[in-house]
């Protein structure tokens, strides 16, 4: 379609939705969040399936997608002339509704978005409801009038793209036992803007190795000026990013690879304008999602099987920590040949390894920003992990998050941003010494409450964050602040041997100035058995140094 005519159309679409009988003035338009829709949906998911959060959650986004597509008028008939649109199933009874969705429409859905060829995933794969329980027909059809009487959805907030997945995970009070944490919306975007991400070339490849839901690499569309328009465009009759995005995630059980799914849905929303305006183009946003997130399940070790060196132009990521089981990873990669060479740190838990992979897979020149737990930047036995973050890295900033900032875990996190050394070997990059200054940041609200409730608060220290971060960066060694929360170390502080826990720079007095408390961490039974294994882990490790020293 040429683009004189596109634009044309898009102006008509325009007209049709705000001239009436009894208007003709095109208003400001008015955008709606279902946020509450979607948590009553998932109280009647759950009241009928006792399924997870993050089930009932995919549940809900099939069915939002099913009529989404509708009032966008891109689903309407199938291929062989049933009609597929909400009005109609809504027009039927409870038990024809439901089974003409399952024989029709959900069909039709994964032949618009074709499923990847890699790993069979798509943008639905499967409710949590059966068509052949009668209690079921009828909380389906309870869902499709709950929506009904929603009204249209059309001009969704965008914030709803991010909160949706938040609204559910609030709902979950078990974790991942590989220790995968959804990150908050305010976290990532603040990760966003210090990350320079507008400023790479077209084509750089961006990389989140343990992506979940998406949020890193969708994100940006939101965050940046007219964000949609600028990394994605329409060029002939192809979709094309301006970025190539790589997510990974693993999973071998069904539950386990939701993830991916609702990654791909995720994406659906944020692209949806775009695909209003080509409505035939679908298979090319299928193509899209299915290059961009990916499921890796031919081994444990996930994105960690992925031994390519100096491949990425940026790193955004929430990688998995946890010392339980890590031991798993690394006899996966000790029987291994392949690597053997690629991981040579020997770093403590599952974050350690991630934490060699994101710098090795790093281009020279490039950065990554990586929320990492506390025990990366104070164990004992990480201190070859801290030289070879030193050796490879000019460390920009380490940011201290407050605990309690992730839904499921109390561990105390911290943003930690890196520049890859230029040299083409390792030799040359540890040849190459930093003598710039470290930024520093004590962060104790990130603009909502810390409780499970999640409220939104005023307070967001992540605000004053960015905005000094970006100051730094242009004027490392002269940059100078008046705030109490940020301190610019020298780089001779960060000693491998020795804690980088950035936190320690504030004495009582200016913690109590800054209306800081000392945070306690309460653990549940699991969280204390977690610690104690890590602990018997690291205890385990300093006896097989000590063997050697025996006659």
């Amino acid at each position: 379609m040429a683009p004189k005519t596109k634009l044309m159309l898009t102006s008509i679409e325009l007209l049709r939705r705000h001239i009436s009988e009894t208007n003709s003035t095109i208003l400001p338009t008015v955008t709606i969040d279902p946020a509450g829709l979607a948590k009553q949906i998932w109280q009647d998911v759950w009241s009928v399936s006792g399924a997870t959060p993050e089930r009932c959650l995919y549940t809900f986004l099939e069915l939002f997608i099913f009529k989404y597509l509708s009032d966008l008028n891109i689903l309407d008939e199938d291929d062989k002339g049933n009609k597929v649109n909400f009005t109609h199933i809504f027009s039927l009874s409870p038990e024809k509704a439901f089974k003409n969705y399952t024989e029709n429409v959900r069909p039709y859905l994964k032949a618009m978005f074709p499923a990847s060829t890699e790993d069979f995933t798509t943008i639905i794969n499967g409710t949590v409801l059966n068509p052949n329980v009668p209690e079921h027909s009828k909380v389906f059809y309870k869902i499709l009038k709950k929506f009904s009487d929603f009204g249209e959805l059309k001009n969704i907030d965008p914030n709803f793209k991010s909160k949706v997945f938040e609204s559910f995970m609030k709902e979950s009070i078990s974790k991942k036992n590989w220790g995968q944490f959804f990150t908050p919306r305010n976290i990532i975007d603040a990760i966003i803007e210090i990350s320079d991400i507008d400023k790479l070339e077209e084509g750089a490849e961006i990389c989140d190795p343990a992506c979940g839901v998406g949020g890193f690499l969708l994100e940006p569309i939101k965050v940046k000026a007219n964000g949609l328009n600028t990394y994605y465009q329409i060029k002939g009759n192809q979709l094309k990013p301006k970025y190539n995005l790589s997510g990974f995630d693993k999973g071998f059980e069904k539950e386990e690879q939701l993830t991916i799914i609702l990654a791909k849905a995720n994406m659906l929303i944020f692209l949806s304008e775009l695909l209003v305006q080509n409505p035939t183009m679908s298979h090319e946003f299928a193509k899209v999602f299915n290059s961009t997130f990916k499921l890796l399940n031919t081994t444990i070790l996930g994105t960690l099987q992925k031994t390519e060196k100096d491949k990425y132009d940026l790193i955004l990521t929430n990688p998995p920590y946890v010392t339980s089981g890590s031991s798993n990873y690394k006899e996966a990669i000790k029987n291994d040949s392949r690597f053997n060479s690629f991981y040579q740190v020997n770093a403590i838990g599952v974050e350690g390894l991630f934490m060699e992979w994101i710098i090795r897979s790093l281009k020279p020149g490039k950065k990554a920003f990586v929320v990492i737990p506390d025990g990366i930047l104070h164990r004992l036995n990480d201190k070859k992990l801290r030289q070879f973050i030193k050796n490879e890295c000019f460390i920009d900033g380490i940011i201290s998050l407050p605990i309690n900032s992730f839904y499921t875990t109390p561990k105390k996190t911290y943003i930690l941003a890196i520049t890859k050394k230029d040299g083409e070997s390792e030799s040359e990059r540890k040849a190459t010494i930093q003598t710039e200054p470290v930024f520093t940041y004590l962060v104790s609200n990130i603009g909502e409450t810390l409780d499970v409730n999640r409220f939104p608060i005023e307070e967001n220290d992540l605000v004053e964050a960015v905005s000094l971060f970006n100051q730094f960066k242009g004027a490392k060694s002269s940059f100078k602040t008046d705030s109490l929360r940020c301190k610019i170390q020298p780089i001779d502080e960060f000693i491998p041997e020795e804690s980088w826990t950035v936190d320690r720079w504030w004495n009582e007095e200016e913690k109590i100035e800054l209306g800081i408390e000392e945070e306690r961490q309460v653990l549940s039974v699991a969280q204390l058995i977690e610690e104690m294994e890590e602990t018997k882990l690291r205890m385990n490790e300093l006896i097989e140094g000590l063997q050697e020293f025996k006659p």
